[in-house]
Order: C-alpha cells, then sequence, then structure tokens
C-alpha cells in the first residue's frame, strides 16, 4: 500500500537553528536534556534504521558503515546548508508542523530559535 500521497501532520516538532548546533549531528537523536556520549546515541535500533534510510536518500554508497554515512551528510550539509534541509523536507509529504517552542530554550541551552528562521529552513 502506498501512502505517499497521504498528508502528514508534525503534531510535535521542535525548531532548529544550524548555526547552533556544535556538535555530531546524531547526539540530537536522543530523549533527554543531557548530552550523552556519542556511542549511547549511536549504537541504538533508531539512530542504526535512520542512518540506513537517510544514507539511501542522500546517495551513499551502498553498504557505508553509519560513520560514513554521517560523513557524507556533513559534506552534502556543509556544503549547502539549507538546500540539505529541503531536500529531507521534500522526501516527506508534511502538510503542517505543530512547532513546540519549549526547546531548545534560553533556560535549558542557552538560547532559542526564531521561528522565522525555522520556517525558511524547513520551506
Amino acid at each position: 500500500m502506498d501512502l505517499k500521497s497521504i498528508p502528514i501532520i508534525d503534531t510535535h516538532t521542535h525548531p532548529f537553528d544550524p548555526a547552533k548546533e556544535d556538535d555530531d549531528f546524531r547526539i540530537y537523536f536522543n530523549m533527554s536534556l543531557w548530552r550523552p556520549p556519542a556511542s549511547v546515541v549511536t549504537d541504538t535500533v533508531v539512530i542504526r534504521k535512520l542512518l540506513r534510510e537517510l544514507g539511501k536518500l542522500i546517495g551513499a554508497p551502498f553498504g557505508a558503515s553509519q560513520d560514513e554515512i554521517a560523513e557524507f551528510r556533513n559534506k552534502l550539509y556543509k556544503k549547502d546548508t539549507k538546500a540539505y534541509i529541503q531536500k529531507l523536507m521534500g522526501s516527506t509529504n508534511i502538510e503542517t508542523m505543530l512547532v513546540d517552542t519549549g526547546f531548545p530554550h534560553e533556560e535549558f541551552t542557552g538560547y532559542s530559535v526564531d521561528l522565522k528562521v525555522f520556517a525558511d529552513l524547513v520551506g
């Protein structure tokens, strides 16, 4: 069954600002306010599946390791961050995003994300 034509409503998303990212992108795939060691995050089923699917989407070499996919992703991301993000967003059928502005927040991370910047990034 092909579900690609069904619009998606993301009922809980957090805004992000690439200018504020200062770590391996995989570290942000955790459900915690603290930053666990990379090995805690990268050795989960979720991140393994995410990286395999990401590798396919961005054209990483078939059979690439998680680190190789991350490196491939980082090159694309640094080359043109906005184009990379819009490629990811374009691969979905997200129609609406309900944005939780409580995180990141100055109290927890030392910064908040300007929603205009976020809206421009995700198109």
